[in-house]
């Protein structure tokens, strides 16, 4: 009987193919949006089929170009202090400069990507492995640290942690420069516990104050750009971690921590709040997925896989749940409506406006996200920017229209005006939208009245 119900409840994965509010469902919370391409493609597949088609076609991590200076990271001959005051202001420009060039080369990928889900989870990952520009104050190493996110971000978690607790930036970040055998700086060792990996409560101090020593060395040769390890810096002596004792270094102490179950349960219930529901949570789900996470030795894929093939995934109380993040709105609006803007600047404001900095989160945590993204002032922003975005007006003090439309979303369609806007409430919306629409304006505007429609922020 337990067999029967089992197979029943699994046929909607292998036999029928995907609805439009489905496909909706599926590339709005992990591609940002449904394109009308997508759902050419997707019409035909069932749920198995569009995940496995999702997570291959999300293979190649291939970007625009990197900004000009990529291969030039040092921007100063010489420290501020020694600095008259020409070259001082000349130093100061150029980095500006950088940030910017670097802020809209990452959102110029989003908009333009063949990949949304690798870029998605480049953005999820920049929320896990946080970094700031504001603190590292080098945009080159925060492109190096951009492309190693995308490079491991569907790879394999374990090589991601030992490569991200080498990188530069996040060695500056979480002040491990200054970690040394003579006077141990533990910011690094707890955050490695606390927000990469076990999460509070499954460590103790004296765990971190252990790590830490092992962690003594791990530097960064700012003449070079580089990690580097300082072997007079390093302390050698025993330590204890989790139960164990030895003279660990930091690759040590990271695979101890992946040998912890714990690790992928932590993973997992992030996977979950991300893609299922960030405020119930199926405990017992996340710890059948997290135990072929585990036992996967942690293919970020097969997690993934797990996540969007689970009922709780497809269940319909867990649509337009979520919040979608200012970029997630911002970006999605302009793909989902076949839309590219002639400039960038003012979407990379835009969502700076909207509480979501790109390469700037506001602490260690991260951005918090869900409900957090919404308040009275943001929510106003909001709808007036995607109005912006949806009439293909300009922004801010923008003179020039802000948009080309490439494609319009009913090109080479036949349908009745009825159909279009039957169309377009469950292409732009996961759900029944709450303001009535008035389908004797026109398509443009229906459009627009959607856009604003307050379940257009969510997925």
């Amino acid at each position: 009987m337990l067999k029967k119900a089992l197979i029943i409840s699994l046929i909607p994965l292998f036999g029928f193919a995907l609805t439009l509010t489905e496909a909706k469902h599926l590339m709005g919370r992990t591609s940002f949006t449904l394109t009308k391409a997508d759902y050419a493609i997707l019409k035909s597949k069932s749920k198995k089929e569009a995940v496995a088609w999702l997570l291959k076609q999300n293979q190649d991590s291939d970007t625009l170009p990197p900004p000009s200076w990529d291969s030039r990271p040092k921007i100063r001959n010489k420290p501020p202090r020694k600095m008259n005051t020409q070259e001082r202001e000349a130093f100061r420009k150029e980095y500006k400069q950088r940030r910017e060039t670097l802020r809209n080369w990452w959102m110029q990928i989003l908009l333009q990507t063949k990949t949304p889900l690798r870029e998605k989870m480049t953005l999820f990952w920049h929320n896990h492995f946080t970094s700031s520009l504001k603190k590292v104050r080098s945009s080159y190493l925060m492109l190096e640290q951009n492309k190693l996110l995308r490079k491991y971000a569907l790879g394999n978690f374990g090589d991601f942690l030992h490569a991200i607790s080498k990188d530069p930036a996040m060695i500056l970040y979480l002040d491990n420069q200054s970690n040394k055998k003579q006077n141990p700086n533990e910011n690094y060792a707890r955050e490695v516990l606390e927000l990469f990996t076990l999460g509070e409560g499954h460590y103790s101090e004296k765990d971190i104050t252990e790590s830490a020593r092992a962690y003594t060395g791990w530097h960064v040769n700012r003449k070079k750009m580089r990690f580097v390890f300082v072997k007079k810096l390093h302390d050698y002596e025993k330590k204890t971690f989790l139960a164990k004792r030895c003279d660990f270094d930091g690759d040590d102490i990271l695979d101890i921590i992946l040998q912890q179950q714990r690790t992928a349960q932590y993973i997992t219930t992030k996977f979950y709040r991300e893609f299922i529901n960030d405020r119930e949570i199926n405990q017992i789900e996340i710890e059948r997925i997290a135990t072929l996470f585990y036992e996967s030795h942690y293919d970020i894929s097969t997690l993934l896989k797990e996540i969007l093939l689970s009922p709780d995934f497809w269940d319909e109380k867990n649509r337009a749940v979520l919040v979608k993040s200012p970029i997630e709105l911002i970006v999605g609006t302009l793909r989902a409506l076949g839309m590219q803007p002639s400039q960038i600047r003012p979407l990379v404001s835009a969502s700076r406006q909207l509480k979501q900095d790109l390469f700037a989160p506001p602490n260690v945590k991260g951005w918090a996200g869900g409900v957090d993204w919404l308040d009275s002032s943001s929510v106003l922003m909001r709808r007036q920017i995607i109005g912006r975005l949806s009439r293909g007006k300009e922004m801010g003090k923008m003179k020039n229209k802000m948009m080309q439309v490439r494609e319009n979303i009913f090109s080479k369609e036949k349908l009745s005006k009825k159909q279009k806007v039957a169309f377009l409430r469950e292409y732009l919306l996961p759900i029944t939208p709450i303001n009535t629409v008035n389908e004797k304006k026109d398509i443009k505007k229906i459009t627009v009245d959607l856009i604003k429609d307050p379940v257009y922020q969510l997925k």
